[in-house]
């Protein structure tokens, strides 16, 4: 008897620890579905192959050499909100983001004051070349948009590409 106790106890950690790593840890994850939001996720596995598709399949294009600029991927985040309310309210979840992860302005772009670009960089390498956090903004009069990139990004790379 005590055996079985043993082997349920190892197969229900076992269970739990394959659920615990399955589950991806995303940034934006808690937002709930809204009307006036779209969500996007792509997952770590999902940012290798088109990576590894990228470095493969486009090698003379403008984009060679993408897929080694984003080591160590973490997942990408996207979301885009038009409606009044889904707008203010993802605008309220990237200013925690940026307090959260300690994120800093890198570049602000804008177009006669109607279009806003920022991106927000975090989690610095000591010699600076890398960044583990990449939060990309753009709001427009009809649509506030977020691009989230999680994984070792080269800063040489954000401002090539």
């Amino acid at each position: 008897m005590k055996h079985i106790r043993i082997l349920i106890a190892a197969v229900a950690l076992l269970i739990a620890a394959t659920m615990a790593a399955a589950t991806p840890n995303r940034l934006f994850g808690h937002i709930k579905k809204t009307d006036g939001l779209t969500m996007v996720y792509i997952s770590p596995a999902a940012m290798k192959l088109g990576l590894n598709m990228t470095d493969n399949f486009i090698a003379d294009s403008k984009y060679a050499g993408l897929g080694k600029a984003i080591s160590n991927p973490r997942g990408i985040e996207v979301l885009s909100a038009v409606s009044p309310s889904a707008k203010a309210m993802l605008r309220s979840e990237v200013d925690a983001a940026v307090e959260k992860l300690g994120m800093e302005l890198f570049i602000n772009a804008s177009e006669n004051g109607t279009e806003d670009v920022d991106i927000y960089i975090g989690g610095r390498s000591p010699d600076g070349v890398t960044v583990s956090n990449l939060l990309i903004v753009a709001d427009e009069d009809k649509e506030y948009s977020v691009i989230y990139i999680g994984g070792d990004i080269s800063t040489d790379a954000i401002l090539i590409q």
